[in-house]
This record gives C-alpha cells, structure tokens and sequence, in this order.
C-alpha cells in the first residue's frame, strides 16, 4: 500500500511540474509578445493607436496566466497538505529544490549586514 501512495505521489508531481512549466513558458511567451509590439510599432514609425488594442490584450493574457500561475502555486501548497495526510515524506524532483532558510544562512546575512555598517 505504501509503494502504491509513494507511486501516486510521484505521478502527480511530475503532473504538476509540468503544469507550472507550462505556465511559466506561456508566461514568458506571452510578455515577449506584449514587449515586441510596442517596439516594432516604433520600429515602424506608426502612431501609438495602431496596434493598440492588441498590445492591451496580450497584457490581459498575461493577467491571466499570473493569476493560473497563483493556482497552481495554491494547488502545489495544497497538494503538500495531501502528502503530509497521508503519510508521505517531502521529496524533490529533478534538479529542482526549495529555497529554506537556516539559521546558517541568516547569521550569515547579519554579519554581513554587521560588516556593511
């Protein structure tokens, strides 16, 4: 039963890396577009209302690819909570790890701090 959990577990964690990589690319492709058109538009030596409308627009996508981000960081969160519930230890994927502060790393931080002063 348990290799069972921990199979389901690593499932739906690669589901979910993927997911947020899938937003995080859309999220990238989606501010190069809205960055490209204003400077072609310069580029082009047009006024200012042309291409308008479409460059708020593809600040709404990004809108709401933040907000699907700000979701599936929810989910993450929750899916955690899922883990803990049924018995399962945290585990990483890939090369990818969590930012957590020790207390090495804040002595670390003043002391610098004290240093700079």
């Amino acid at each position: 039963m348990l290799n069972d959990r921990i199979t389901a577990a690593k499932d739906i964690a690669a589901k979910l890396l993927a997911l947020e990589t899938a937003i995080d690319e859309a999220l990238i492709c989606a501010a190069v577009m809205t960055i490209a058109m204003p400077a072609a538009r310069s580029r082009a030596k047009v006024a200012a209302t042309v291409g308008h409308e479409a460059t708020l627009l593809t600040g709404e996508v990004m809108s709401a690819l933040l907000e699907a981000r700000t979701k599936a960081v929810a989910a993450h969160g929750s899916l955690a909570d899922v883990r803990d519930e049924i018995g399962l230890a945290p585990f990483a994927s890939g090369d990818l790890w969590k930012l957590a502060r020790s207390e090495r790393e804040d002595s670390g931080l003043k002391v610098v701090a004290s240093n700079a002063a």
